[in-house]
């Protein structure tokens, strides 16, 4: 369902009408939104149905592998980087991550939109899954 003020038909035909010829969107706070205030949040949210992954834990776990990554191998953080350094089930964190996130309608209609009239799309984000993680949710 997306909002009645906006037409998503007329946002791709103004974009189209100035040129527009591809269009990025970020994934996180803009295509998907979770159902919690911070990422952190799903956690706790979630410690009961997976009491190993304690909040204050992950946190630390993902600091430790932060400073890791950008002190002996000079880039950022992956998914599998925390996992590993941390001995951290990564298959609970991404059923947590699919519990919390959900279409942000609006862009999801957009999306639907650009794609109806073959305009390009690509999906961008600075979060530490991997391409093929953030496709499953």
């Amino acid at each position: 369902m997306t909002p009645e003020c906006v037409d998503p038909s007329e946002i791709v035909r103004g974009f189209l009408a100035l040129g527009g010829e591809a269009i990025t969107f970020d994934v996180f706070d803009s295509l998907l939104w979770r159902e919690v205030l911070y990422p952190s949040d799903a956690f706790l949210l979630h410690q009961r149905a997976f009491p190993r992954l304690r909040h204050t834990l992950r946190t630390e776990r993902e600091r430790w592998a932060t400073f890791i990554c950008r002190s002996l191998l000079a880039r950022e953080p992956r998914f599998s980087d925390i996992h590993f350094l941390s001995h951290h089930d990564a298959i609970e964190e991404l059923e947590i991550e699919h519990a919390v996130v959900r279409a942000n309608p609006f862009c999801l209609a957009l999306v639907r939109e650009l794609i109806d009239h073959e305009v390009p799309v690509a999906c961008i984000s600075d979060m530490y899954l991997s391409a093929s993680e953030i496709s499953s949710l």
